[in-house]
């Protein structure tokens, strides 16, 4: 009680906006706990999409396995067990995606899916773009299970952690939006190379990394790109804008969607300019942005009014008068 009183109704007043007339907050919190279990079966089943894709390896020797974790056993097992435990994740979440309030199935099913990460990481490949649904899956893993559904108590521990596991999973957004930021500041202040704030940065970053890699050639789009310094460094700040002030969604339930859009849109840009693609994410962002409990509906200019920055001006104009 006392951190929400004292940390986060500050923080959600400070970087909120002004609330619109809605319906009592018990039925608000009915309803997004409805539309939370509503969204769960379809993050299980993008979950099982994904053990799908994970089994796609073909099997290497159990012994070397280099850097197990928590999972110090798997060098025991034979490889049937080993491809049993490797496949187990896709029916199991296909299962808890259709009986999403079993308790014991979803848990099943999310600690298969992560241990079918760690089998993954730790003896074939290094599966980068499947981590943040991994992670997403151990916060949902702790989801507090609703025993009486007229207790709102429960209600709201429930929601309060489905909005954490949401935030958390946009951890490596906001935290790659701030560096982009800082180490920009600090080599064109600092230093001589290109900073952040060059027009031509985002030019001198895909001709580096298209000499580099040696696929100079490959991607007229990249090219095309980076012969517009300013078109490029205009993405570029659009991007790092939308990664640095996403925290400020989960405060902001009408920019929900946009922001989905915005980072789609930056997932599109890094596979056409620098062939990096984490087309994984494309669809849990889209599912968790575009279809999240929390989301407020407005118009498009109601909802351009509450992005970061826009509303601030707005707001200090507003007090002058």
């Amino acid at each position: 009680m006392f951190l929400q009183k004292k940390v986060l109704r500050p923080i959600r007043k400070a970087f909120g906006v002004s609330p619109r007339n809605f319906p009592s907050i018990f039925y608000q919190n009915s309803l997004i706990y409805e539309r939370s279990y509503k969204i769960l079966p379809l993050i299980y089943i993008v979950m099982s999409y994904f053990a799908f894709l994970q089994v796609r390896h073909r099997v290497f020797l159990l012994d070397s396995a280099t850097n197990p974790g928590i999972f110090f056993y798997i060098s025991e097992l034979n490889e049937l067990t080993y491809i049993i435990l490797r496949w187990l994740p896709v029916p199991l979440l296909l299962l808890a995606a259709y009986f999403p309030k079993n308790k014991f199935l979803s848990v099943a099913a999310l600690f298969s899916f992560i241990q079918q990460g760690a089998l993954v990481n730790a003896i074939d490949v290094n599966e980068n773009q499947f981590r943040p649904a991994i992670w997403l899956a151990v916060l949902l893993l702790f989801l507090p299970f609703v025993r009486d559904a007229k207790s709102r108590l429960q209600k709201n521990k429930f929601i309060n952690h489905f909005w954490f596991s949401l935030l958390f999973f946009s951890f490596a957004y906001y935290m790659a939006g701030f560096w982009k930021v800082m180490w920009g500041c600090v080599y064109q202040l600092f230093t001589e190379n290109f900073g952040f704030w060059n027009f031509n940065a985002m030019s001198y970053i895909i001709t580096e990394y298209l000499l580099r890699t040696g696929t100079y050639g490959r991607y007229p789009g990249a090219e095309w790109i980076a012969s517009i310094p300013l078109l490029g460094w205009f993405l570029l700040l659009a991007g790092t804008y939308a990664e640095a002030t996403i925290w400020v969604v989960f405060f902001r339930p009408s920019l929900w969607r946009i922001y989905g859009a915005l980072m789609l849109c930056l997932h599109m840009g890094s596979k056409i300019t620098l062939n990096i693609g984490f087309e994984a994410q494309y669809i849990l962002t889209g599912l968790l942005f575009f279809l999240s409990p929390f989301m407020v509906h407005k118009n498009l200019l109601e909802t351009l009014a509450d992005m970061p920055g826009v509303y601030f001006l707005r707001s200090k104009i507003g007090s002058r008068r």
